[in-house]
């Protein structure tokens, strides 16, 4: 069964286990722990009771923006990501945002295929964005109103 609850700190050195296997530059151990304790919101994602997967959002007036999601490799396909964006989706809705945008490299396909598959689209690039190898962020945006 698959349990998203908001993270804490005994959390974050199965969370930095899990960045470090999803990202050629993840968040530092200090990094995770100040945003859990800063204005943002960090959920864990349980399944079966192992931490298999995490989310970092912040909230901007009218929008969500998600700052760094990953799902365990040995736990992919199985929901998990979906999930997440659903819990980001809902936490946008309920604290009146209009939209949720996040970034993600462009070599990314994965990634980017599950965010279209939820709604996400395609509206911009930010080239040479990440370092450790370089590479272009896209930028990706689910609007939850119509204007």
């Amino acid at each position: 069964m698959l349990a998203i609850l908001h993270a804490r700190a005994e959390d974050i050195p199965r969370i930095r286990e899990i960045a470090e296997a999803s990202f050629p530059d993840p968040w530092s151990e200090a990094g995770f722990l100040s945003e859990l304790k800063a204005d943002g919101v960090f959920y864990a994602a349980f399944n079966e009771g192992r931490l298999d997967g995490y989310l970092v959002l912040r909230s901007m007036g009218d929008t969500c923006e998600v700052l760094d999601v990953a799902v365990a490799p040995e736990a992919r396909r199985t929901g998990i990501g979906e999930a997440m964006l659903a819990t980001a989706v809902q936490y946008a809705r309920e604290h009146g945002a209009e939209k949720v945008w996040l970034e993600v490299r462009a070599g990314n396909a994965p990634a980017l295929g599950l965010y279209e598959k939820y709604g996400f689209l395609r509206v911009g690039l930010r080239k040479n964005y990440y370092a450790g190898p370089p590479e272009d962020a896209v930028l990706m945006e689910r609007k939850l109103k119509e204007t």
